[in-house]
């Protein structure tokens, strides 16, 4: 499966670590959501993404020419896995997308020594049972395109909850908790690639999109929800409804 998809490299390319989810305790609603919806809400973006397991990083087929990398479920990261995301993917121009809580459950000390390396930004776990649910802080940045409203994430106490707490050069703070007022969306430009962080668990549609504009994603369709598949010279779309559709 891999070597097949090595032929056609997708803009996107979607991580999901199954190993990640057996610590969750959220119930059946919140991993639905996690894998069911966002999957769908990724294929409603207009974007070329390709689905694949956290694992398949190490593969050596594994396509390094995409140019966004979403890490859905980063809560568990091996030594193995971190090696191959530095030398395949934290170059190039990449941007590499942290959701949520990446590397908690690590058995590297405290999460934000954990993902450090990998976020390139200091993450501070916040206060137990704060609320999450997001608004957009600075609006001039690429990412705060994200439609007239100016909230995301769901308002859900969800325990560990972190955020970024680094006042290093090149970070740019794009959207805040509403609860706590600390950064919930950030973006870094580092030494050939860029990095985001977003604490909450699940990404909208819009924000989806905002961000793959601002990592150079083409996106084939815009003002539309319709399904679509690219790839290998062929574009798929299920429309939702009737009428003209424009492909970019």
């Amino acid at each position: 499966f891999i070597k097949f998809r090595k032929a056609s490299c997708p803009d996107v390319a979607v991580l999901v670590d199954e190993r990640s989810l057996l610590h969750l305790q959220r119930g059946e609603g919140f991993v639905r959501k996690l894998l069911n919806d966002q999957r769908e809400m990724f294929q409603r973006s207009g974007a070329s993404i390709g689905l694949f397991l956290q694992s398949d990083v190490t593969n050596r087929h594994f396509p390094t020419d995409c140019k966004l990398y979403v890490f859905m479920s980063p809560y568990r990261i091996t030594d193995e896995q971190r090696i191959a995301i530095k030398d395949k993917l934290q170059r190039d121009g990449k941007t590499l997308l942290w959701m949520f809580a990446p590397g908690v459950c690590d058995s590297r000390g405290e999460p934000s020594e954990s993902s450090l390396d990998l976020v390139g930004m200091t993450l501070r776990q916040q206060s137990w049972s704060t609320e999450l649910g997001s608004k957009i802080a600075d609006g001039r940045h690429a990412l705060s395109d994200i439609g007239n409203s100016r909230n995301f994430g769901l308002k859900e106490r969800i325990n560990p909850s972190f955020a970024v707490d680094d006042d290093s050069s090149g970070i740019t703070t794009c959207a805040e908790y509403v609860s706590s007022g600390s950064p919930s969306l950030s973006i870094r430009n580092l030494d050939g690639w860029k990095s985001i962080f977003c604490g909450e668990p699940y990404l909208t549609l819009d924000l989806f999109k905002a961000i793959c504009r601002a990592s150079g994603v083409h996106l084939f369709t815009t003002g539309t929800d319709d399904v679509l598949f690219a790839g290998s010279g062929w574009i798929t779309i299920h429309v939702s409804r009737d009428g003209n559709k424009l492909l970019n």
